[in-house]
């Protein structure tokens, strides 16, 4: 990966250096003192991402953040930024991907970076993400789920910040209560402190509910041309009960069916994406039978990987990213749950139902891959889906 830092601090930058280089030692990282020298090295090498100030002397960060989205719709951009003035945000509104407020730890920097670009797995990632970090109007996460995202970024965040966060948005915390107070941790008494219902079910699992949840608020607020958004959701839920009661019936703990009915909800984000571009007719496509094939044709890329891109960039863990990648073409399993082939399944279930389970099709060789009787199980858990 190939990465750019742009800063008039040049003991920052060479700090990130150095912690980049032990971190990531296969990452190559150029560094530029000002707007100015950050252009002229763009100018002779490309660069996957570019993280910049705000507020620096010459050309400041948001015209460079506007000329990188010019002359290289692909590269991603970062705002690494302490106090920012209002209006060098405003100018920067639009062009930029993630940011992130100074101080910041360089692991903590780390890790970021590795959120926002997926593993390559060919030219269908790297045209995805030329489509989203170019499209205009890039759906962003709402502010109170930035909010919280930042918080748990911090290496101990403060609970009581956190709850009150938290608090402010009913459907994030009645989902975390509903988590923690589930048939599987068989706790005596109910428990309805919210801070107590964090601590039990982890920060990593809260970053994931917290994250699908304004994912769905910044895609159902689209209005995309060409694509039937209530038939969309309608097979969205379908796929997320379906694949949570896969997870069910296999016994799996309750962050493991939220991360499956998460999948479900978010698995054709990309579609939406796609249909944003003014550009393309995506109408013409949306209910062919070879979907994938034909958005290739169109865009060059396809939905699933349009989807995961924008996922990651919202900060959606990378496993959780490549079962969105992958929901037409999953990853064989090896150990502990599969789910991604849960994915997999339900969403087939719902495209095809019983052709999914014929005897001899490659999707039931897929889905009966290290255990031949899985097939069978879950047929019955889709058919017969278990309660929430």
């Amino acid at each position: 990966m190939r990465i750019l830092l742009v800063d008039d601090e040049p003991m920052l930058l060479e700090a990130f250096r150095r912690s980049l280089r032990v971190e990531r030692p296969g990452w190559h990282v150029a560094l530029a003192g000002s707007g100015e020298e950050a252009l002229a090295i763009l100018g002779r090498a490309s660069f996957d991402i570019v993280v910049t100030e705000l507020l620096m002397p010459g050309l400041d960060g948001a015209a460079l953040l506007r000329a990188v989205r010019a002359s290289s719709p692909s590269t991603l951009r970062v705002v690494l930024s302490g106090q920012p003035r209002v209006d060098l945000m405003e100018a920067a509104e639009g062009h930029f991907h993630r940011f992130l407020a100074k101080p910041v730890d360089p692991e903590i920097l780390v890790g970021v970076l590795e959120e926002l670009v997926l593993d390559e797995s060919g030219g269908l990632d790297e045209r995805a993400r030329r489509f989203v970090a170019g499209l205009k109007g890039l759906p962003s996460l709402p502010s109170l789920y930035a909010r919280i995202r930042s918080l748990l970024a911090q290496e101990d965040p403060p609970l009581p910040a956190l709850v009150a966060l938290v608090q402010s948005d009913l459907g994030i915390a009645s989902r975390l209560l509903k988590l923690v107070n589930s048939a599987y941790f068989s706790l005596e008494r109910r428990v309805t402190d919210l801070g107590q219902a964090i601590s039990m079910l982890g920060l990593e699992t809260v970053k994931t509910v917290v994250l699908v949840r304004g994912a769905m608020e910044a895609l159902q607020a689209l209005k995309p041309a060409g694509l039937d958004m209530n038939a969309l959701w309608r097979h969205s839920q379908a796929v997320a009960t379906g694949a949570r009661s896969i997870a069910a019936g296999e016994g799996q703990r309750p962050v493991v069916l939220e991360d499956a009915y998460s999948l479900g909800l978010l698995h054709d984000m990309g579609r939406v994406i796609l249909a944003l571009d003014p550009g393309a007719d995506y109408g013409r496509i949306a209910e062919a039978p070879g979907l994938v094939a034909a958005e290739r044709r169109l865009y060059g890329t396809d939905h699933p990987h349009v989807g995961a891109q924008l996922l990651s960039l919202w900060g959606l863990p990378q496993e959780f990213c490549r079962h969105i990648r992958e929901h037409h073409a999953p990853t064989l399993p090896t150990a502990g749950f599969p789910a991604g082939l849960a994915l997999y399944a339900a969403d087939g279930f719902q495209e095809g139902a019983v052709d999914l389970f014929q005897d001899g099709r490659s999707d039931e060789r897929i889905l009966a891959h290290g255990d031949p009787e899985r097939p069978g199980r879950w047929k019955t858990f889709l058919t017969t889906p278990l309660p929430e």
